[in-house]
């Protein structure tokens, strides 16, 4: 039996709760806004992301190296976040990637110097 239901994480809300959001989406919530929060040192917040069920951070490049995202946008209404990746194309440019999700289906972040 699932706590989450009606997400991609699960069947929706936990019975008996009203809360939407965990700590991941607070964080991420924190983040968006520039509020104060774990991860901020005057810098640019970039983060590892373990999707619920992972044991390891999420690797978008198929490299066993995990993928710095960089927050750009969280709605708490939905908890969907919005985040970008540096990728390379398939000439070696660089280039920068968009990666939504919602976040409830996010079990840890990784905060990255």
């Amino acid at each position: 039996m699932s706590l989450i239901k009606n997400s991609c994480c699960g069947n929706g809300q936990a019975a008996g709760t009203q809360r939407l959001n965990g700590c991941v989406s607070e964080l991420l919530n924190q983040l968006a806004n520039g509020n104060n929060n774990f991860c901020s040192l005057g810098q640019n917040n970039r983060v590892l992301i373990i999707p619920r069920g992972a044991v390891s951070p999420l690797d978008l490049g198929g490299a066993t190296t995990p993928t710095e995202f960089t927050l750009i946008r969280f709605d708490v209404a939905t908890s969907c976040a919005v985040f970008t990746y540096a990728d390379v194309d398939g000439t070696g440019a660089a280039i920068t990637r968009t990666y939504v999700t919602d976040s409830r289906c996010i079990c840890g972040i990784v905060c990255v110097a």
